[in-house]
């Protein structure tokens, strides 16, 4: 079985991006867990860096992407400054095109 490593990124006091009304935190981990559930469908198993809130602060510089020693990807989804993405992440993510994946 394969599997493969989601990391929703910010979370707990890292909020990421804001605008619009929005946190990038909580987009991110509401499109990671909707990725997470299209590659379980798939028979993948999925592991998760985080599944709540309770992540707190890491050090990071995109070590996700340099020191794998797997394939490795981030995915980043739209501007959430942007009022016209913002309204996307806010109201369509289940129309969001993840079943590519």
């Amino acid at each position: 079985m394969m599997n493969v490593f989601l990391d929703a990124g910010h979370g707990g006091k890292n909020p990421g991006a804001l605008g619009n009304g929005l946190r990038e935190k909580d987009i991110a981990l509401s499109v990671t867990l909707k990725v997470g559930e299209i590659l379980k469908r798939h028979n993948i198993e999925v592991i998760y860096s985080r599944t709540t809130e309770d992540r707190g602060i890491k050090a990071a510089n995109f070590a996700v992407l340099r020191q794998s020693n797997m394939p490795s990807d981030l995915v980043e989804l739209a501007f959430i400054t942007n009022v016209e993405d913002s309204k996307i992440l806010r109201k369509k993510q289940d129309e969001l095109d993840l079943a590519s994946i």
